[in-house]
C-alpha cells in the first residue's frame, strides 16, 4: 500500500510561533509570555502556563508522534524533517525575535528528531548487510 507524503509536525509548531512573535505586535498582550491557563492547585498555589510553554508541550508531543512516524517513514519524510530543521536554523539566525528559549528549545527537538531519524537509517542498512 502506498503511502502519501506526511508533512512534518514542527512546521505546523513554527508557523505557530511565528503567528505568536509576529502578532505580538499587532495585538495587545499577546506574546510568548501570556498567560494561557490558570490551574488551582490543591495546596493552594496556582499553576500559570504561558503561551510559550504550552508550545514547548505541544513540541514534546509532536516529537514523540513524528519519532513514531520515522520508525515507519519514508526517505522522503526525513528530507522534509531536514528541510524543517534547515528552516528553523535560518530563522533563528536572520529573525531577531527567534532569540528566544522557546525557539531555542523547539529548534534543538527538531534537530534530535533528524539526527535520531538518519541514525536509525543506517542502523536499518547494517542490519540488512548482515543478513
Amino acid at each position: 500500500m502506498k503511502q502519501g507524503v506526511r508533512i512534518p509536525l514542527f512546521i505546523y509548531l513554527l508557523f505557530i510561533y511565528n503567528a505568536v512573535i509576529f502578532a505580538d505586535a499587532a495585538v495587545t498582550g499577546f506574546a510568548l509570555e501570556s498567560i494561557l491557563y490558570r490551574i488551582a492547585l490543591p495546596s493552594g498555589a496556582t499553576l500559570l502556563i504561558t503561551i510559550g510553554e504550552s508550545l514547548l508541550f505541544v513540541g514534546l508531543i509532536a516529537w514523540y508522534a513524528e519519532w513514531m512516524r520515522m520508525q515507519r517513514g519514508s526517505e522522503t519524510h526525513k528530507r522534509l524533517s531536514l528541510m524543517v530543521l534547515l528552516i528553523f536554523l535560518l530563522e533563528g539566525m536572520l529573525v531577531a525575535k527567534a532569540a528566544t528559549a522557546v525557539f531555542f528549545s523547539l529548534l534543538l527537538m527538531d534537530l534530535l528528531l533528524v539526527i535520531g531519524s538518519y541514525s536509525l537509517g543506517i542502523n536499518r542498512v547494517r542490519q540488512d548487510l548482515s543478513l
